[in-house]
C-alpha cells in the first residue's frame, strides 16, 4: 500500500488567533481618542494580570480585554502583531499603526513636556518598547535606513537609552560606511565600557583608515571581552541556542555583540582579514 502523506499539525488555537487579527485591527482602524485615565490604567491592570497566566489562551483572552478596555496600549496591540501569525512585511505594517495608536495614546503634549526623559516615566514606556520593535522589524527585512531613523528617535526621546539601541544604531552605521555619525554617537556613549561598544571602536577606526587607533582600540577590545573576537571574527559561529541575558566580559555578551554589530563586521572583509593579521 502506498504511504499516506502527514497532514500538517493543525493550529489548536487557530479559532483564537483569527479572533485575536480582528481584534487587532478593529482596534487599529478606530483610530480612538484617548481613553480616561481610569480606563488606561484598568486595561494595564488586565495586562499585568495576563503574566501571571500559564495557559496560553488565557493569557491571549486577557490580551484581548486589555485592549478592547484601552485600543491605544500599545504593549498588548504589539503582543498580538507577533502572535497572530504574519509575514514580516505585514508585521512592518501592523507595527507602525501600533506606533501610531501609541502616539495617540500618549497625546501630542507628552511629547512637547517629556522629550529627552521618555523612559523615566511609566506611561511613555509601551510607545518606547513598540518603536523598538518597529526599529528591530525593520532590520530583520533588511530596511536599515528606516531602522536607523526609528532608533535615532528613540535617541532624541531617551538620550539616556536605557534600552540599549545604541547598539544597534552603532552596527547599522558602520555597515553603511555613515562614519561621522558612527563617530559623533561613539563619543556621545564614550564612557560605555561594554564590547558593543569597544569591539565598534576598533571596527570605526579601521574603516576610517587609522589603523594605529584601530590597534590600540583592539587592546582595550580584547581586555574588555577576549571572547567576541572569535565570534566578529567568523571562526566560531552562532550558536543555535541565544542566552536570556549576557554578563559583561562572558561569552554571553560576546554572543550578544555578534547580534549587534556582528553584521557590520561581515559586511566589510577587508576588516576580517585585518582583524585576522592581527597579533
Amino acid at each position: 500500500m502506498p504511504r499516506q502523506k502527514k497532514s500538517a499539525p493543525t493550529d489548536k488555537w487557530a479559532d483564537l488567533r483569527a479572533e485575536a487579527r480582528r481584534v487587532l485591527l478593529a482596534a487599529l482602524d478606530l483610530e480612538a481618542e484617548p481613553v480616561p485615565p481610569e480606563a488606561a490604567i484598568r486595561a494595564e491592570k488586565i495586562l499585568y494580570e495576563s503574566a501571571e497566566l500559564s495557559r496560553e489562551d488565557a493569557i491571549i483572552k486577557r490580551i484581548l480585554k486589555a485592549v478592547r478596555t484601552n485600543p491605544n496600549n500599545p504593549d498588548p496591540l504589539s503582543f498580538l502583531v507577533g502572535w497572530v501569525e504574519s509575514s514580516l512585511e505585514e508585521q512592518i505594517a501592523l507595527q507602525e499603526r501600533v506606533v501610531k495608536a501609541g502616539e495617540r495614546d500618549l497625546g501630542k503634549r507628552a511629547f512637547q513636556e517629556l522629550a529627552g526623559h521618555f523612559w523615566g516615566y511609566l506611561e511613555t514606556r509601551p510607545y518606547m518598547r513598540a518603536l523598538h520593535l518597529l526599529g528591530q522589524l525593520y532590520q530583520d527585512a533588511g530596511q536599515s535606513s528606516k531602522a536607523i531613523q526609528v532608533f535615532e528617535r528613540m535617541l532624541d526621546l531617551n538620550p539616556t537609552d536605557n534600552q540599549g539601541v545604541r547598539y544597534s544604531l552603532l552596527g547599522l552605521y558602520l555597515a553603511e560606511n555613515r562614519l561621522a555619525e558612527a563617530r559623533s554617537l561613539w563619543k556621545k556613549y564614550e564612557k560605555d565600557r561594554s564590547a558593543f561598544w569597544t569591539w565598534g571602536k576598533v571596527l570605526l577606526e579601521f574603516l576610517s583608515g587609522k589603523l594605529e587607533e584601530a590597534q590600540k582600540a583592539l587592546r582595550e577590545a580584547r581586555q574588555v571581552n577576549p571572547h567576541a573576537e572569535a565570534y566578529l571574527g567568523g571562526w566560531k559561529p552562532q550558536p543555535k541556542e541565544l542566552p536570556d541575558y549576557y554578563t559583561p566580559g562572558e561569552e554571553s555578551e560576546a554572543i550578544i555583540c555578534l547580534l549587534e554589530i556582528g553584521p557590520a563586521w561581515m559586511t566589510h572583509p577587508e576588516a576580517l582579514r585585518w582583524l585576522e593579521q592581527q597579533p
